[in-house]
């Protein structure tokens, strides 16, 4: 029987073996946020491991619109929160991050209609997702929020684009890891390449030979220093992408 005293109710109803959830979901969800259980060790860490497996769970990040959540966003994000925990507790280093999609149109299109400026209805609407997933309980770490419409983000997409863009994948390459394991294969600087024919530590191959006859009548004896700065270009778009060559 429920008395007018909510505390002498709750302990009465722990005593008799009830779930207080409220309380207690708030408890641990306010303990994993200050002692962030979550957080994903790094290199330099203290505790960091180099020799555990890796595991990236990425979910698909929101659009912090101003309505918040719709059902369809835990249950998705329920599905990779288990999985992320099955691999945590199997040893692996896990890097289970959240973040926002709030870099668009859409942001324009809702100030527009409500007269607001988009920064600002932006991070109002981040504040109320974030509190929201937060409340789930859900096992992201919350040390790398991103989002994509603050310049700290986006000022990296764009040097991604430009290190793609200026590299070349080399599958001879061989080089090892922070674990000391042998791989073949990595991202290439195309400076690189160029630096390594004009020192003359790489020479020109059959494959680059074939592709200038068209190009020189004695492709077969040439060398790099001979060939035009237009020829010199056509070999490292070659090597370098041969799927653009048209």
């Amino acid at each position: 029987m429920k008395t007018q005293d909510p505390a002498a109710d709750a302990q009465a109803d722990e005593s008799a073996g009830a779930y207080d959830f409220r309380r207690i979901e708030k408890h641990w969800r306010e303990y994993w946020l200050a002692h962030g259980t979550y957080r994903t060790s790094a290199p330099g860490d203290v505790g960091y491991d180099p020799s555990k497996p890796k595991c990236y769970v990425l979910d698909m990040f929101p659009y912090p619109s101003g309505d918040g959540l719709h059902i369809g966003h835990p249950k998705g994000y329920i599905a990779s929160d288990i999985y992320s925990r099955f691999k945590r507790m199997s040893g692996y280093n896990v890097l289970h991050p959240m973040g926002f999609d709030s870099f668009g149109l859409p942001a324009e299109q809702y100030a527009v209609e409500h007269n607001v400026h988009p920064a600002v209805a932006t991070e109002k609407s981040i504040d109320h997702y974030r509190d929201q997933l937060q409340f789930l309980g859900l096992g992201f770490d919350w040390d790398r929020e991103i989002a994509t419409s603050h310049e700290d983000y986006y000022r990296w997409t764009q040097w991604v684009f430009l290190q793609l863009f200026e590299s070349w994948y080399d599958a001879d390459r061989m080089w090892q890891d922070e674990g000391g394991r042998t791989i073949r294969g990595r991202a290439t600087p195309v400076v690189d390449l160029i630096a390594s024919f004009d020192s003359g530590t790489r020479s020109l191959s059959p494959a680059d030979r074939q592709m200038l006859a068209s190009l020189r009548s004695d492709a077969e004896d040439c060398t790099w220093a001979a060939l035009t700065e237009a020829q010199r270009q056509h070999v490292i778009k070659t090597i370098a992408w041969p799927t653009r060559r048209k």
